[in-house]
């Protein structure tokens, strides 16, 4: 097993995590390996470095950086260049930078990212002073600093005192603003005007009430001729008219993200985008009757009706929107009340949108059996979907899905059933969907739980497909602090930490020595090099 793991060249092993790169756990015990594996996977451990300190209610004096943070090892010589994206979130303390070391360590920290291409800058509370001089060090740098590419801030940023040295910063080709104050508004048109060579993405999320009519019309000039992805938020001072008509003069729109409120007056055109790929369309509230769900369906309906959309999705925003599976509670909201069908939607994509669709995501949106079966039927480039229905859902999609040749992902949540049964699911059902259904089909979740499959070659030389349940991934600055990943695993056993290498190795060992020369008959996904870290629930030949 040593010898295979000196032999692999880097390119190989690059190519194995990356089919791993969100299971920590499993970079980790890679990075005990060897030199080699070290190096390639810390290259994954590394590449985004978060801060995201969890709400106290007391006030802590001490070291502002928790435990869980890859933040402090990150600045080490030897891992910061590594780095791609710094994303600093949560609830950080509210001491001023003459009281606290947390400015100057996210400074020193950005300075020493010398390949830094994304900054997020979101925390939900701060000082106002925070970030200031992190946001001169980039608005300084910009002409000579050819890497930061995507910008991500809020309020935390673009307050009266810090928007002057915001909009300094130049070269992005991605900006994203969360609740755009007036201060940066005013601004926002000189700041487009210095990017309009390099942006080709601008997102104006959350709350946008500030934005009115004439701020859209006169950013227009400066967008239409690179901009290529743009979301609005959620503000009442915009009707769809004036939304639509802005739409229509950016003609170069692939994908649109656009926040949908009740409006007593319908607008009276259609944005008409030839070029629109990917519309997200965002509702806060739950659609308790029909004439609410056939509101946002006509909505939703108008602004795709000319465009060739390949990807659609459906999404509600609130808080008791939460994935699948979260918590007995948001389960518990999920699956009770009126379930109002989406049929409309279906219909509308059934008719007009067969021959693009690719990527359908409705986790939300209710869909009955016919639409189901329609929608099963109609859209055969179906790649992936993510849809909300009955009982029977899992029944029909045996039936009908063997069709869909490209389907390689798909996700159910079953509702109108007793709680108690959303987390008994017939495994029976699922093999039988996986092995039997969509060739291409390699990743299927019910109620928040997932399973993949791959195949792989057995000991007397033929091919069987694997399915196994994938646990849910939890990021290290996820977990609670005084548990946190690297730190747990410091104070494991000498043992347990050789079990944990032998184990990776073998894992990567029987993943390559299964892939020469497989038949493509034997492999629908062709000869791609699956990895699988995990032992196999499940094993149909």
């Amino acid at each position: 097993m040593s010898s295979i793991a000196n032999e692999l060249p880097t390119d190989i092993l690059l190519l194995i995590f990356q089919k791993v790169q969100n299971d920590y756990n499993c970079l980790y015990s890679c990075a005990l390996v060897n030199r080699a594996f070290n190096q390639a996977a810390s290259k994954f451990l590394y590449r985004r470095v978060v801060l995201s300190p969890r709400f106290r209610i007391i006030l802590s004096l001490t070291n502002p950086i928790p435990t869980n943070s890859n933040l402090n090892s990150a600045t080490l010589p030897r891992y910061a260049k590594y780095v791609e994206i710094i994303e600093i979130t949560g609830y950080l303390p509210p001491q001023p930078p003459s009281n606290s070391t947390l400015s100057t360590t996210i400074l020193n920290a950005i300075t020493t990212f010398e390949n830094l291409r994304v900054a997020i800058l979101t925390p939900a509370t701060c000082h106002e002073d925070v970030f200031t001089p992190s946001l001169q060090h980039f608005a300084s740098l910009a002409p000579i600093h050819p890497h930061l590419r995507e910008l991500e801030v809020n309020t935390s940023c673009t307050s009266e005192e810090r928007a002057p040295t915001l909009v300094r910063i130049a070269g992005l080709s991605k900006l994203s603003i969360h609740s755009p104050t007036r201060a940066i508004l005013e601004l926002l048109p000189e700041w487009l005007r210095k990017l309009s060579d390099s942006l080709t993405e601008l997102h104006l999320k959350d709350n946008c009430g500030s934005v009115t009519p004439g701020v859209l019309k006169s950013i227009i000039p400066l967008l239409e001729r690179n901009i290529r992805s743009l979301s609005l938020g959620l503000s009442y001072s915009l009707a769809d008219e004036d939304v639509f008509a802005f739409l229509r003069c950016l003609t170069k729109l692939e994908s649109v993200e656009l926040r949908y409120y009740w409006q007593l007056k319908p607008p009276k055109s259609r944005p008409n985008l030839p070029n629109l790929r990917t519309f997200t369309a965002c509702y806060a509230n739950r659609l308790q009757t029909r004439n609410e769900v056939r509101s946002l369906c006509k909505w939703i309906r108008r602004t795709i009706s000319s465009s060739p959309i390949e990807s659609l999705y459906i999404i509600q925003d609130d808080s008791s929107s939460s994935s699948p599976g979260d918590s007995d509670d948001d389960e518990s909201m999920r699956n009770t009340g009126a379930n109002v069908s989406f049929r409309s939607i279906i219909d509308h994509l059934c008719c007009r949108h067969t021959d693009t669709l690719r990527v359908l995501y409705m986790p939300t949106a209710y869909v009955g059996v016919k639409s189901l079966k329609k929608l099963l039927g109609c859209c055969t480039e179906l790649e992936e979907v993510y849809l909300c229905a009955g009982s029977h859902a899992l029944t029909v999609f045996k039936k009908c899905a063997p069709s869909l040749t490209k389907l390689h992902t798909a996700s159910f949540d079953i509702r109108n059933i007793r709680l108690s049964r959303r987390r008994v699911v017939d495994m029976e059902l699922v093999t039988a969907i996986m092995k039997h259904g969509p060739p291409l089909l390699r990743k299927f979740s019910v109620n928040g739980q997932t399973w993949e499959s791959a195949w792989k070659r057995t000991k007397d030389n033929t091919f069987a497909l694997t399915i196994h349940k994938q646990p849910k991934l939890t990021f290290p600055w996820d977990r609670e602090p005084k548990s946190g990943h690297y730190q747990h695993h410091q104070h494991q056993p000498e043992g347990h930490q050789r079990q944990q290498v032998e184990s990776a190795l073998k894992s990567a060992s029987g993943a390559i020595l299964s892939t020469p020369s497989t038949p493509r008959a034997l492999t629908p996904s062709g000869s791609r090099l699956r990895v699988r870290f995990s032992e196999p629930g499940l094993s149909k030949t």
